[in-house]
């Protein structure tokens, strides 16, 4: 080696390696730390202050380990610490990390965390390929109680709200919610629109948690039908349609059945995943870590073998005779689109 390098400093810049790293050691950190607060009920426990020491000989903790354990969550925003050096729930892990909350965020962590282990075998999927388990231990009741972990914390409430102001629901017009899962979108419209009556339509094994979901808000104009949209009768003379996060609205073979529900004038309201969340890297690794067994597989992340763009699917309801009213980004995972069927 020239003795002159020593003194030469590599391009490019050597930090933005590290930082690279760092931050992504980072992340890991936080993850491992909050899920054993979890599953050491230790958001529970600290609705009410106490100190290292006091947790460490309740949890069988080092009392060293303990308190940095305590500073982590506290620097993660999870933890206050009172002048006795005590400590408590944020209002942030009060809110989505306790068992009484009503916003508790318990299943969908749990989808988080087996993400996360699955990255631990990272090497092996690279070389072998998806896991292939069966559709039925996939969508199944956590995963569908994950969804509605999150639709209940803001997501839907937000949705309804912007719909809401955009589209004519009042005089007892009647909604379709197509593969509404949880119901927690039908249940949040009929909430902002007293007179408004909604259908949930998903499969059989669904409806059941849609029901439950239902008794547990008292939603009295919400009900449910049962079958499988792809094929079943979805009924006729909707004024109002919903579909979020499914194929019912990202399929085009499916424009034409939507369609035929809706009466002349009714309004079509879609929810999808934006191409950029679509084409995100390295979630789309972690997508091909499984395969479902019988269905195509799909590379893409959150796509199917027939999926389109919302705007492909809006040009295909344009052909129909729908109007596209708005199309438009509405987060960083997704896109909407309001289209009004023509008159007859």
């Amino acid at each position: 080696m020239d003795h002159d390098d020593i003194l030469n400093v590599p391009e490019p810049d050597a930090e933005l390696l590290f930082d690279m790293i760092e931050s992504s050691l980072y992340g890991m950190r936080r993850m491992y730390v909050l899920r054993e607060a979890v599953r050491l009920g230790l958001f529970d426990r600290l609705e009410r202050p106490a100190s290292p020491q006091d947790l460490a000989g309740e949890l069988g903790l080092d009392r060293d380990m303990a308190h940095l354990f305590l500073e982590s969550l506290s620097s993660m925003g999870l933890l206050e610490k009172d002048s006795c050096g005590d400590y408590r729930n944020s209002i942030l892990a009060s809110t989505y990390l306790t068992r009484d909350s009503p916003f508790l965020q318990d299943r969908s962590l749990r989808w988080s965390w087996k993400g996360m282990e699955r990255w631990t075998e990272f090497g092996r999927y690279l070389r072998s390929g998806p896991d292939t388990i069966e559709r039925s231990s996939f969508f199944n009741e956590d995963w569908i109680h994950g969804i509605a972990e999150r639709a209940r914390c803001g997501c839907a409430q937000k949705v309804v709200d912007e719909l809401v102001g955009m589209v004519p629901m009042g005089g007892g017009k009647r909604l379709l919610d197509l593969g509404g899962g949880h119901g927690l979108y039908s249940i949040s419209f009929c909430a902002r629109v007293p007179d408004l009556h909604a259908v949930v339509f998903d499969l059989p094994q669904v409806i059941p948690i849609t029901k439950m979901y239902i008794e547990r808000h008292n939603a009295r104009m919400v009900t449910t039908v049962a079958g499988d949209f792809t094929k079943d009768d979805l009924g006729q003379d909707y004024d109002l349609i919903f579909s979020s996060f499914n194929n019912s609205g990202s399929d085009t073979n499916m424009a034409s059945r939507v369609a035929s529900a809706l009466r002349p004038g009714g309004h079509l309201m879609l929810r999808q995943f934006s191409d950029s969340a679509k084409n995100e890297p390295l979630a789309g690794l972690e997508w091909n870590f499984t395969a479902i067994a019988g269905m195509p597989r799909e590379r893409r992340r959150f796509s199917g073998p027939r999926s389109c763009s919302l705007r492909e699917y809006g040009e295909a309801l344009e052909t129909l005779g729908f109007e596209i009213l708005r199309h438009w980004s509405y987060d960083r995972m997704s896109e909407m689109m309001i289209a009004r069927k023509g008159d007859d």
